[in-house]
């Protein structure tokens, strides 16, 4: 690896948004890695690691293993994650803290175990958040609240750090987020599923990293669906009740 090659390490890369992001990355020409819990063939990467994520031992051997096989990291993404369909009442306390260990901990742990490296390089850190985590919605109590708490703390660590951090706010992308999440009740069936391609996210991503982007909402006008949730609180609640049929309570 040519010592001006640049490296991003990519967590759940072998699919979805994090397989698009990889495939950016690589062709412009980056060393690429992916982590993810299995391998699958042809992954567009320089180099794989295997790493239940859900595991503190195994984060921190990871983390370990990439700095004894020497690589110099400039770039690392964030992006395993997994989605929750239920209400508050329907999720046990085990599917909770799985949740919360990946959505959370499992990102902030591995960043402040990168950290000392990207300080080194000058580097980035992005945290794939969502737009969930600027708004309540119905039926994702669990997922908002991990994104929320992890988009406050990469807000945190950006003025505690000269790391460049990164905090990406995809809306729907179609990535096979609802195939994976964990579902008590089926998703609906709204113009909102039918969504984009996750390539055009890929590349507001690696842009956002070379220009050190504090922030990328995606698509833009997700936005526009923040500032009225905020200002119009009552009317956004009657219509995540109305598309999760969980009928008209005040």
């Amino acid at each position: 690896m040519a010592s001006e090659v640049k490296t991003v390490v990519v967590t759940g890369g072998s699919s979805g948004l994090g397989l698009a992001m990889a495939e950016r990355f690589r062709k412009g020409g980056w060393y690429v890695v992916i982590v993810s819990r299995k391998e699958r063939e042809n992954l567009p990467c320089d180099r794989f690691y295997s790493c239940d994520l859900t595991s503190v031992d195994d984060r921190r051997k990871l983390i370990k293993r990439m700095i004894d096989d020497g690589l110099n990291i400039n770039v690392w993404i964030n992006n395993a994650g997994i989605g929750v369909y239920a209400l508050c009442e329907e999720i046990s306390n085990a599917d909770l803290r799985n949740i919360m260990e990946l959505n959370y901990f499992a990102p902030v742990e591995l960043s402040m175990e990168i950290l000392p490296v990207l300080q080194k390089n000058n580097g980035s850190l992005v945290q794939i958040c969502s737009i969930a985590s600027l708004m309540p919605l119905c039926c994702m109590s669990a997922y908002s609240s991990g994104k929320s708490a992890l988009w406050m703390f990469n807000e945190s660590l950006r003025m505690e750090t000269d790391v460049h951090c990164l905090t990406v706010m995809p809306g729907r992308i179609d990535t096979g987020f609802s195939s994976r999440a964990v579902k008590k009740r089926e998703v609906p069936d709204t113009p909102g599923n039918r969504s984009t391609s996750p390539d055009g996210l890929a590349e507001k991503v690696f842009h956002a990293v070379l220009k050190r982007r504090k922030r990328l909402i995606y698509p833009f006008w997700y936005r526009y669906v923040v500032a009225v949730s905020r200002c119009f609180p009552g009317i956004t609640r009657k219509m995540s009740r109305k598309i999760w049929n969980l009928g008209d309570k005040n």
